[in-house]
């Protein structure tokens, strides 16, 4: 790990240590794809292919991603943008956000 990846993995990715946040590529690139700066993004791309991201957007954790990360990734790599990672709770019957997002208080 370089010094400039390891600045990316402790702002991205601050409440792990550097090599546990690049320990799996997948969460560490949704990482980055949400709570990057346009320099992180510019030191990943770099370093990580095409594929990567794919791969990362493919198993992006539900909850994670906000709507507007979510198309600007995809658009990016030249993906049609598919609904957002949802939430599957055992046992509920209703609709679960995927991310804060989708999250609205019902006013009053």
């Amino acid at each position: 790990m370089d010094a400039e990846l390891e600045a990316v993995a402790r702002r991205c990715v601050w409440w792990a240590r550097p090599e546990e946040a690049l320990a799996s590529k997948t969460q560490f690139l949704c990482h980055v794809m949400v709570y990057g700066l346009w320099h992180d993004a510019l030191v990943v791309r770099r370093r990580f292919s095409k594929e990567d991201f794919i791969e990362a957007l493919d198993h992006a954790p539900a909850g994670l991603f906000d709507v507007c990360s979510w198309h600007y990734w995809h658009h990016v790599i030249r993906r049609p943008v598919p609904p957002l990672p949802r939430r599957s709770i055992p046992g509920s019957s209703g609709v679960n956000p995927s991310s804060k997002s989708d999250f609205h208080l019902s006013s009053r």
